[in-house]
């Protein structure tokens, strides 16, 4: 299973987790594609401690949020 199906079996079973994609072999291409099938971040390792303190704080705010959508 590649990241795509495992974000994809996921959020099928929990619509509500947040994800966020990190990987040592990014693309544009695999970016969108994850976002697409609901990561809500992506990152490129190596990433600094700043970007994935970001990449946190708006998964939170995202689950805050009632314009989400995800039947909370």
């Amino acid at each position: 299973m590649d990241g795509v199906q495992l974000i994809t079996r996921i959020k099928a079973t929990h619509p509500a987790l947040a994800i966020i994609v990190m990987t040592a072999y990014g693309t544009i291409e695999s970016a969108v594609e994850a976002r697409r099938c609901g990561a809500d971040d992506y990152l490129e390792k190596p990433f600094e401690m700043p970007d994935l303190l970001r990449a946190l704080h708006r998964a939170l705010d995202q689950q805050k949020s009632p314009a989400r959508g995800r039947g909370e």
